[in-house]
């Protein structure tokens, strides 16, 4: 037996104390950049001069679309849907801290004067579709955005008939750009 049990006590107490205390010093990082790039890279330099030159990048969701059971997705009725899967994002809203923020109060755009978000022009239908339905529920419209120049930023897993046009996709990209 130990007939001083305090002094064990004392000294856990203490040490835990001591140790402790470091914590009073303790800092936290979250950004990517500052954790995995060494400071003295080029990269670490670059990404610093577009940080004080441009502000912070924008944040970007992208939504990917695929065709159920593998179908394909550039079809008019699945543009149809995607289309309003589009128009749904625009129309979102939330609340942060008692007050409501919609999409179009949060996207980024390319000029802060300008109505319309980037994603508004950088995407599918205003790309290669003009924003109109009466070219993305058009089948031959389809059938040449699908060899257009470019469409495979936005369609994915296209298929192509023995001659190497292309006939379908299974897949489609609707990046969303946040300020």
């Amino acid at each position: 037996t130990y007939d001083k049990p305090w002094i064990f006590l004392l000294c856990g107490v203490v040490l835990t104390a001591i140790c402790g205390s470091g914590l009073l010093f303790m800092e936290s990082e979250s950004a990517i950049i500052n954790l995995w790039v060494p400071q003295e890279s080029d990269v670490f330099r670059d990404y610093q001069f577009m940080e004080q030159h441009y502000g912070t990048p924008a944040s970007y969701i992208t939504l990917i679309l695929v065709g159920r059971d593998g179908a394909n997705i550039m079809t008019p009725d699945a543009l149809t849907e995607a289309s309003a899967v589009q128009q749904l994002i625009h129309t979102f809203s939330t609340e942060y801290n008692d007050e409501s923020y919609a999409y179009l109060d949060v996207c980024e755009r390319v000029d802060v004067s300008t109505p319309y978000c980037t994603s508004d022009v950088l995407n599918l239908f205003a790309l290669f579709f003009e924003s109109n339905e009466l070219y993305y529920t058009n089948e031959e419209y389809i059938a040449g955005v699908l060899n257009a120049d470019g469409v495979e930023n936005f369609a994915g897993a296209i298929q192509y008939a023995e001659d190497g046009t292309a006939i379908g996709a299974n897949m489609l990209r609707m990046p969303h750009w946040l300020a």
